[in-house]
């Protein structure tokens, strides 16, 4: 059987990595993770200042086609590559990172639910809801302590970009969504979702 499509989606910070990795350990060993984050266009190109000052909290900063093309390989059952980027240089890196077939391909990221191409692929759709003081104090502390960002930086970005974008394009995918869930989640409410996701898997009458 071919594999199924199983994604994450919420605001930043609200918890959705953290999700997609406990599902995948509760489907072991016949998941595998991928996230949105992978495909963001390169902007080696630009100068540093140029980099700083980009939005990335808008989908347009992602390589569609090439999620695209991604998951429809993935979804055949085939090996793919999957580019990896840098939040500190805002480029990708010349690695790739290699993803084998399994049953199960959990994907997270901002906006998955917006693109009605990749919206139809899925098997199953979760979003989650985070205070956004929350999403900004968890945002703060993983900014400043893993993407070499300063404080006031972060809150700028919040401020401009994040906040704003959340509201134009990641909560109404709340909608859209099969499950809603709230941040955190229990343990065993992660438990059920797999045990649903799993029958999704067995042969219907």
């Amino acid at each position: 059987m071919k594999p199924l499509l199983i994604a994450v989606v919420g605001g930043s910070a609200s918890g959705k990595t953290t999700l997609a990795r406990e599902l995948a350990r509760a489907l072991e060993p016949n998941a595998n993770l991928l996230s949105q984050d992978s495909f963001y266009l390169d902007a080696a190109h630009l100068s540093p200042a140029r980099r700083e000052r980009l939005n990335f909290d808008h989908p347009r900063r992602i390589d569609w086609p090439l999620l695209s093309s991604v998951l429809d390989q993935a979804l055949q059952g085939r090996a793919v590559s999957i580019p990896r980027y840098s939040f500190e240089a805002h480029a990708r890196e010349t690695a790739t990172d290699h993803l084998s077939p399994k049953r199960f391909l959990i994907a997270e990221g901002l906006w998955l639910l917006t693109r009605r191409d990749i919206r139809s692929r899925c098997a199953f759709g979760i979003y989650i809801v985070c205070p956004s003081s929350v999403r900004l104090r968890r945002r703060l502390a993983r900014d400043t302590t893993e993407r070499g960002r300063t404080q006031s930086q972060v809150l700028q970005q919040w401020r401009d970009h994040i906040e704003p974008g959340f509201y134009r394009f990641v909560a109404p995918q709340l909608f859209l969504a099969h499950e809603v869930l709230r941040f955190p989640v229990a343990a065993s409410k992660i438990a059920d979702l797999a045990r649903r996701i799993q029958t999704l898997a067995e042969p219907q009458p």
